[in-house]
């Protein structure tokens, strides 16, 4: 562990400026990362080296080992496609750490915060960035849509602030908040602006997180991790008319369902969106497989039920109604359910797909 940070040090040189982010800290060691050169690697983002990072380092050296060799594997996943998106974007590649702090590159990963996806998006700023976030579609989850989403986003911060640090920090603790401290300190020096102690513990530790990620994500054996990468997200693309339930998908691609899960996670309900024409994602080189045996199965079979957790003023006609079923399909999938005593908290299945 001591090698691996005495390299890391020996690796980063060019004194820079910036503060020391911790105000016990007397002796500073931050560092730019130099020029690239062979065998060593190379990064679009700004790389500095202090205390705080030397803690993330040792921290993922130890404590958090385990965690961000799962991080580092699932990378293989997400990484290549969203590294294109940023670049399509026109914004720095390696922001894709910030996707990794920020979920470990899970598309499913929900915080308390109520935070979704690989990019952590709340509701409310997900909408604001052209995500869908309904009941059958939540594209938050979305490893594609997310990152486009997020690629706006922090293109928004960068351009308010100036400063990549300054619009991760916003990023994980609100603009308003980074506006407060510029106001007040006169700094725009993410370093400064922690030294002063205008940021919360995690928004402190954001950035040097960041940077030890990237650091470690580029180089993981010379912090003696070994990796291995899942492969890279591949797929084919099948549409679909309307609600149709993954499992018929996954039959008709002649797949198993929870790969086509795994491909499709921004689908919550495990059916497309009822009454929309939708892309799904396949497995690679089933779409030709899936395109014909789906059309021969009868749009009565394709969506299958949904479960619904009765609420405080429903009733099954309101309920064919909202989901686009029927009356008959509903009472008969539900045989034991009395429709004058519904219960609140009572499971039903709903047939999808059955034209009222």
């Amino acid at each position: 562990m001591i090698v691996a940070r005495c390299l890391a040090a020996l690796m980063l040189s060019t004194l820079n400026g910036p503060s020391d982010p911790d105000a016990d800290t007397t002796q500073a060691m931050l560092r730019m990362v130099p020029a690239p050169v062979a065998g060593r690697p190379a990064w679009d983002i700004p790389i500095e080296y202090n205390r705080a990072v030397d803690r993330w380092l040792d921290y993922y050296q130890s404590r958090g080992r385990r965690t961000i060799q799962i991080h580092l594997a699932r990378a293989g996943r997400y990484e290549e496609t969203l590294r294109a998106i940023l670049r399509e974007h026109g914004l720095p590649q390696d922001l894709v750490y910030l996707s990794m702090i920020e979920s470990g590159f899970n598309p499913n990963a929900y915080s308390k915060a109520h935070a979704v996806g690989l990019w952590q998006f709340l509701a409310s700023t997900a909408r604001r960035y052209g995500l869908r976030v309904t009941y059958w579609v939540d594209e938050r989850r979305d490893p594609l849509l997310a990152t486009h989403a997020a690629a706006a986003y922090l293109k928004d911060l960068y351009e308010e602030f100036g400063s990549w640090y300054l619009a991760a920090a916003a990023y994980n603790g609100g603009a308003s908040r980074v506006r407060r401290a510029i106001r007040r300190t006169g700094s725009r020096d993410f370093w400064t602006l922690v030294r002063r102690g205008y940021f919360p513990t995690e928004t402190r530790n954001y950035v040097p997180k960041l940077i030890a990620a990237a650091l470690i994500a580029k180089q993981p054996e010379r912090y003696g991790l070994t990796v291995v990468a899942a492969p890279p997200l591949s797929y084919d693309l099948g549409q679909v008319p309307d609600a149709t339930s993954l499992e018929v998908i996954a039959e008709a691609a002649g797949a198993e369902v929870p790969e086509v899960k795994a491909l499709n996670p921004q689908l919550i309900r495990g059916v497309t969106p009822p009454g929309e024409r939708y892309y799904v994602r396949l497995p690679p080189r089933s779409g030709e497989t899936f395109a014909a045996n789906y059309a021969r199965i009868q749009a009565e079979a394709r969506a299958g039920s949904i479960e619904h957790t009765i609420r405080s003023g429903d009733t099954l006609s309101r309920l064919a109604i909202a989901y686009g079923s029927d009356l008959t399909a509903i009472r008969s999938a539900n045989p034991s359910v009395r429709p004058e005593r519904l219960q609140v908290g009572q499971l039903l299945y709903i047939p999808l797909g059955q034209e009222p």
